[in-house]
């Protein structure tokens, strides 16, 4: 079996003494401090554990008084679930993030169909491999992965083992499983072309990620690349990669923009688009006069800022609702052919395009 990080092996632990009887209902429960010492971790992992077995009503908490056991049934229940391998993680790395948050919803709803349930894990307790090394509690595995090559060791074993997974947003490099990305390709292929359209030939793109380590910035730069080739126009930019993705770099490509004639950039993202949007209008630019920019995904803030943001928009509800169906599927019939689906992708033709005069 994987090993579990810190916080579960707590939980697993605690949750068999009460389920056993060691630990009585009413019984108080070491602190967080004394876990901390107990089991050598942080007390932010104590914590944790102790939180996760009062959401699941395994114990319960009095201001001032300390953690104190419910009833045993409830423990033996999740250690039953546990066996039971009905439940699926989803691992994402924040969930605040507009589409993030989509993604799980999307998720979600195809569950309800099912007999499967869901957990979902972010980055704010554990990493990704801490996560993944959790996998023998699940039934399969969603993951929204932090680049295409990250943990492809554990990702590949489990890869071997034929253990149900799907990535989202990103194909991992190398590896053969399942797959749901939006059309990365074809929006930044679109997107240039309206810039090409409006009359721009130099034409910038700009990541904050390097295109070697993540595949959706990759397709979306070789979508650039062939509408230039397509209308041949040969300056083309080398992908972007800051030493700090801050303020000063988002200024050091206004400055370059203003140096080499650049009239239009394309973002890999929303984020970084506004980003310099603001770095532009500080330096004097005019938007969209002296500088067109597009970005990619269709945020919510990319309608507010002003000029509103030309994008392209992913289904990221309907890229959820794929991951939860290609999923479950494969764990019902294990020798289902691998599946590699692409959402497409809505190009948004706001204000931030200006005609090349």
């Amino acid at each position: 079996m994987a090993k579990l990080p810190l916080y579960q092996q707590i939980i697993d632990d605690l949750a068999k003494k009460i389920a056993n009887g060691v630990l009585k209902p009413g019984e108080q429960l070491p602190t967080e401090i004394a876990l901390a010492e107990e089991y050598n971790v942080s007390r932010i992992t104590s914590k944790r554990a102790l939180t996760e077995l009062e959401n699941q009503e395994i114990i319960y908490r009095l201001q001032g008084k300390g953690s104190f056991v419910s009833e045993p049934a409830r423990a033996t229940k999740l250690i039953s679930q546990m066996k039971d391998r009905h439940e699926i993680l989803l691992i994402m790395p924040f969930a605040e993030n507009t589409g993030m948050s989509a993604y799980a919803e999307g998720v979600v709803s195809f569950l309800r169909q099912t007999h499967y349930t869901i957990n979902i894990e972010t980055h704010k307790y554990a990493n990704q491999r801490e996560l993944l090394l959790t996998l023998d509690h699940y039934a399969g595995l969603i993951i929204y992965p932090m680049t295409s090559t990250s943990d492809l060791d554990i990702l590949y074993y489990r890869q071997l083992q034929q253990f149900p997974m799907v990535s989202i947003d990103k194909q991992l490099e190398g590896l053969t499983i399942n797959c749901v990305t939006a059309n990365n390709f074809t929006g930044g292929y679109e997107l240039t072309k309206l810039l090409i359209a409006a009359g721009h030939r130099k034409i910038l793109y700009i990541s904050t990620q390097a295109v070697d380590t993540t595949t959706t910035v990759r397709d979306r730069y070789f979508g650039y690349l062939k509408a230039l080739f397509e209308h041949d126009i040969q300056f083309h930019s080398e992908n972007v990669k800051p030493v700090a993705d801050d303020e000063a770099f988002y200024h050091e490509i206004v400055k370059y923009a203003k140096n080499y004639n650049i009239t239009a950039i394309v973002a890999e993202n929303d984020l970084t688009a506004m980003l310099l949007m603001s770095a532009a209008k500080e330096s004097g630019l005019s938007l969209p006069k002296d500088l067109s920019i597009v970005g990619f995904d269709n945020i919510q803030a990319s309608t507010l800022i002003e000029p509103a943001l030309t994008t392209a928009a992913q289904d990221f509800h309907l890229m959820g609702v794929k991951a939860a169906e290609i999923l479950v599927n494969q764990i019902e019939h294990p020798k289902s052919p691998i599946e590699q689906v692409v959402v497409d992708v809505d190009i948004i033709n706001r204000q931030s395009i200006a005609l090349k005069t």
